[in-house]
């Protein structure tokens, strides 16, 4: 009997405390591959994940991931029409509104295409993106032709991971089986699928963040999005920009009251969402 081919990643990743060591750029492409590829046992795939998730990716195996997934998704794209902004969405809001969809609004409306991607629900009592856009009259676009009309009507458009890399999406949703996040989340926000060149939108959740936006970011200027409670980087990526976001002091649930959009419409200028939209455009 020989050994599995992605054993090896696995036991890289756990051996004792002084023996194992993170995965190179090349070795994490492998990996991701492999996993792209179907070649992966589901026994392996969640060892490997809270491996990672256990010792924290480094910025070369996210580098590596994305080596192996962005050619899928340039692929699944490459009719796309260009865009200004690339916006990932995939955390999903549990305490505050995604108002971040107002300034995807506001920017459109200014004539910056922006493309909106997320994957699938996969935290219980959390409101994702593609249940409120049709409550703003935007539909969610079901393939990459459909985006392209969405982006010439709208000037926005949401496009689901399962659309454009569908091993990924499913990735995702293992967060509800495992209970923690993995490195996929941060993999799906740095995708950047439709090969954006001006600015790629993401919100800096850790301290490596800077670091992972220097090794990844080759094709776009990423500009970040904070909470108030992340406190900014000391030194900044060059290829970022960072913009604060002041913790909403409106902090109501985001379930069980009237509809979440007619109160996001009534509410927004409030809390300055139009002045960070103005903010994006200006980067242009």
């Amino acid at each position: 009997m020989t050994e599995h081919a992605f054993a090896p990643f696995v036991r890289t990743l756990g051996r004792g405390k002084r023996a194992r060591r993170s995965l190179t750029r090349e070795e994490a492409r492998e990996a991701m591959q492999a996993i792209l590829d179907g070649q992966v046992e589901d026994i392996q795939l969640g060892a490997f994940l809270m491996l990672l998730r256990v010792k924290e990716e480094t910025p070369e195996e996210l580098a590596g991931f994305l080596d192996a997934c962005r050619p899928v998704c340039y692929q699944a794209l490459e009719t796309l029409p260009d865009v200004q902004l690339d916006w990932p969405s995939y955390a999903g809001k549990k305490k505050h509104h995604p108002w971040y969809l107002l300034a995807a609004l506001l920017l459109a409306n200014q004539g910056i295409r922006t493309l909106l991607h997320g994957g699938p629900a996969h935290t219980p009592n959390r409101v994702y993106s593609d249940q409120l856009l049709p409550q703003l009259g935007l539909p969610v676009a079901g393939s990459p032709q459909e985006a392209a009309a969405h982006l010439d009507q709208h000037g926005l458009a949401y496009l689901p991971l399962e659309t454009f890399c569908a091993p990924l999406s499913r990735l995702l949703t293992l967060r509800y089986f495992l209970g923690l996040r993995s490195p996929i989340n941060t993999l799906a926000r740095s995708l950047n699928p439709s090969s954006t060149r001006p600015i790629s939108s993401c919100t800096r959740a850790q301290p490596t963040w800077p670091a992972i936006r220097t090794c990844c970011c080759s094709r776009a200027k990423a500009a970040n999005w904070k909470s108030a409670r992340t406190p900014a980087p000391r030194s900044p990526a060059s290829a970022t920009v960072n913009i604060w976001k002041a913790q909403p002091f409106w902090t109501t649930s985001c379930h069980g009251k009237a509809p979440l959009a007619s109160r996001m419409h009534k509410r927004c200028g409030r809390y300055g969402v139009a002045s960070r939209a103005m903010t994006m455009a200006k980067m242009q």
